[in-house]
């Protein structure tokens, strides 16, 4: 398997961890962003161009904040109907919407769709993997433009937490070259999420 993929799964183990330690979840969110940075740094498993990593000091993430960790109500979706996802290189990816959380952010009620890659899915190691790329408010300004990531697990009850410190940025927001998705308008949230990793501007 592609390294950055086994990558994605280690830092996939650690976000997941929120939904069965919610007392634990500014501790979770916290190792998360050091990982992350861990990760750019790396020459091996970075995104980032060369010169672009030999800079690198650390990414730039929105502070942890309380209220972007909400409780959600998870919704299995019946008679899902496989589709391919855009990515960003005009490539596609075959997805199928797996369920929704419904939850509550800052007064609002929201939904996003968790999806399933069907490929990665076909890997034991992947097989509780979902997939949830949204846009906000912010996207394109103080967020990546193309949308941001979270990197979640097939739950096992309908109530969930769902962890917005931890939305990550695709690596096309880095270096070219990447099949980064590319969110589906309905996921979509209708305010401004300052939550995860902020838009790159270097590592300086």
């Amino acid at each position: 398997m592609h390294r950055k993929l086994i990558l994605l799964l280690a830092l996939f183990s650690t976000s997941v961890c929120l939904q069965a330690q919610g007392k634990d979840w500014r501790k979770t969110a916290k190792e998360f962003h050091n990982e992350l940075n861990q990760q750019y740094g790396d020459p091996e498993d970075s995104p980032l161009d060369s010169l672009d990593r030999i800079a690198f000091k650390r990414l730039h993430f929105f502070p942890i904040r309380k209220k972007y960790c909400v409780q959600a109500k998870f919704i299995r979706t019946a008679d899902a109907v496989s589709f391919e996802m855009p990515t960003a290189s005009g490539k596609t990816k075959k997805f199928v919407k797996y369920g929704e959380l419904h939850f509550e952010l800052k007064g609002k009620k929201d939904t996003l769709f968790a999806y399933q890659n069907l490929k990665l899915a076909q890997s034991e190691e992947f097989a509780n993997y979902l997939f949830i790329p949204f846009k906000d408010h912010s996207s394109g300004f103080k967020a990546y433009g193309g949308g941001r990531y979270i990197d979640w697990k097939i739950p096992t009850s309908e109530d969930v937490v769902l962890d917005l410190n931890q939305c990550y940025n695709p690596y096309c927001a880095y270096s070219t070259g990447w099949n980064c998705p590319i969110p589906p308008a309905e996921n979509y949230i209708d305010q401004k999420v300052h939550a995860g990793v902020k838009k790159w501007k270097g590592g300086h």
